[in-house]
């Protein structure tokens, strides 16, 4: 019983994956509100963790101090924003998300640069600037998400004003919000405005919607329509417009990440009918994506193959996770799930994937899926052992937002 705590624990407290089993209509009445349950996370589960912290409960008591402590550096911080974020490549409002595609570079045989051209798998530095409209959109979704955890764990008001001012900043205030569009995202100079591949660049979208129904009931009722609003018109961007349309038909993480967003956002909106078809197709994509050995050949075909299996992995274990809203319980019934998790973790060295732009794999990206599927009670025989001690490792050092230099590898 207490290991059986201690995953379901460790899962929330890393990427928070699990689900209730209760689908709620949101609505944007207070009472209507404060009855309501988050989407991707196990309210049950939240409330038992705060009484494990409360008693001094490890790994519980240092995982939400932790988290704490990063919630207090977040108090005296700027609320993020889109605005400006053109670095003078289009034509966009000032209120309209700009990003740079990552694997574009200028030309160097050109005098100007144009058009840009692909270097797969080599960063341009310029897509991460701090001031960058990404930086921004995941300071804000990031941020929104530990300071309402970290009211719902302490009860400290100073932490759900603070969540609750920087939903007003970035997606209620007219001369700050975000217009709730991608139109310019991922950028090409000399290439395209704005492309599909941008709606990636918003992944973090299902931590937004888990805050906000964390932080409604103390959100005004003005507030709190506008951003219920706000996720209407993202909703109907993505699933009508060109870039989102083409976006869908995406054959790789990108298509899973974009099934993930409207997924959520039609359970956020109540539009259970349209989640089923969401969900339909994104076990569609499964069965085509994973083939029967776990292997993912759209991912392998790219110069860090082990980051992107892992990483169109977890976009389907967000699925799933939202799918138990719908009755669906994916860990337990689909075996391609399972599949690339073990494909996954049975390539244990860089020889293995032979990614040209991979010089290390980042096997913390597997925790999650992991955790989810020992959760959910899925059949792990095949998959080695993780022990609790790497579990510990890696969720508080993902809560630190430090990964890269607070975790050692872990032995599987």
């Amino acid at each position: 019983m207490r290991r059986q705590l201690c995953l379901g624990g460790l899962a929330l407290l890393l990427l928070g994956w699990a689900v209730t089993d209760q689908t709620v209509a949101i609505d944007t009445s207070v009472a209507a509100v404060s009855e309501t349950r988050v989407l991707r996370l196990d309210h049950q589960q939240l409330i038992a963790i705060r009484a494990a912290w409360q008693e001094g409960q490890a790994p519980y008591a240092n995982a939400v101090d932790t988290l704490l402590t990063e919630a207090k550096g977040l108090l005296n911080l700027p609320a993020p924003t889109v605005k400006n974020s053109d670095p003078g490549i289009t034509k966009a409002h000032p209120n309209d998300y700009v990003s740079l595609a990552p694997y574009w570079w200028p030309d160097p045989a050109k005098l100007d640069g144009l058009p840009w051209i692909k270097r797969d798998g080599q960063r341009n530095p310029w897509v991460d600037s701090e001031q960058g409209a990404k930086a921004q959109w995941n300071r804000f979704a990031r941020g929104v998400e530990i300071l309402a955890l970290a009211h719902f764990y302490s009860g400290d008001e100073a932490y759900r004003r603070a969540a609750i001012h920087w939903f007003d900043v970035f997606l209620v205030q007219s001369d700050t919000r975000m217009n709730p569009h991608l139109n310019y995202a991922q950028s090409v100079p000399g290439v395209a405005a704005g492309r599909p591949y941008g709606i990636i660049d918003t992944v973090y979208l299902p931590q937004v919607i888990d805050a906000y129904r964390l932080l409604a009931p103390a959100m005004a009722p003005a507030q709190r329509h506008a951003v219920q609003a706000w996720f209407g018109e993202f909703y109907q961007w993505l699933t009508e417009s060109p870039l989102g349309v083409e976006e869908q038909q995406a054959h790789n993480n990108h298509g899973t990440f974009y099934d993930l967003q409207v997924l959520a956002l039609a359970l956020q909106l109540a539009r259970n009918e349209e989640a089923l078809k969401i969900l339909a197709r994104a076990g569609q994509r499964l069965a085509t994506q994973v083939e029967a050995n776990g292997a993912q050949p759209h991912e392998l075909a790219r110069t860090k193959p082990f980051h992107y299996s892992a990483y169109n992995l977890r976009a389907f274990d967000g699925i799933a996770s939202l799918a138990r809203h719908l009755d669906q319980h994916w860990w337990q019934d689909k075996a391609r799930l399972i599949a690339a998790l073990h494909y996954l973790q049975a390539g244990s060295d860089k020889a293995h994937w032979g990614g040209s732009e991979e010089p290390s794999l980042e096997r913390t990206l597997l925790t999650s899926p992991w955790l989810s599927a020992a959760v959910a009670g899925a059949d792990l025989s095949p998959i080695a052992v993780m022990t609790e001690a790497c579990f510990a490792r890696q969720y508080l050092a993902d809560l630190a937002s430090s990964i890269a230099t607070a975790v050692g590898r872990c032995d599987y």
